[in-house]
């Protein structure tokens, strides 16, 4: 009789290891198929971002909070401010002067929907729709109206000058 009962107690120990080490295997199963879910998330995700960033590129440059189109070059809220049209290699160097000032915008006449204002000279008229642009032009807008322009790149470094330092 004592064997008997030996017998079921080591079998009762045996039950209990083996209980313990299935739920041991199930958790690490479990761990493992979770890790391989999160990274998937992970790289799922990060191509969507990378994806996400490269739509809003057009041209190569990312659009900010300063570009704008053509047709709002007299729709903005502050009552003075400062637009470039830039058409051409020198966007960094207008980037020095324009960096500290609070009302500016770019407008870059690289963008297909600003395309339509190029022409073979500068003409300027109230109406943004009739504007032509040859050249790199700064504009000084005051009360939804062009005050002043500056074309080329000389002109428009001497005035960025005057204004931002």
């Amino acid at each position: 009789m004592k064997k008997i009962k030996d017998t079921k107690k080591k079998n009762k120990k045996n039950e209990v290891i083996e209980e313990e080490i299935s739920i041991k295997k199930i958790l690490i199963v479990s761990l493992i198929l979770l890790a391989i879910f999160f990274a998937f998330y992970g790289i799922t995700a990060g191509v969507l971002n990378m994806k996400k960033s490269e739509d809003k590129k057009y041209n190569g440059i990312t659009p900010s909070s300063n570009d704008i189109l053509v047709s709002d070059l007299l729709k903005q809220k502050e009552d003075t401010y400062y637009v470039i049209a830039i058409n051409d290699s020198y966007k960094d160097s207008y980037e020095l002067y324009t960096k500290n000032l609070e009302a500016f915008y770019n407008i870059d006449l690289n963008n297909a929907l600003n395309k339509k204002v190029l022409g073979d000279e500068t003409v300027i008229t109230e109406d943004p729709r009739d504007i032509k642009i040859k050249d790199t032009t700064l504009f000084v807008i005051e009360n939804k109206e062009i005050k002043e322009y500056f074309v080329g790149h000389d002109e428009v470094v001497n005035k960025l000058k005057t204004i931002a330092f």
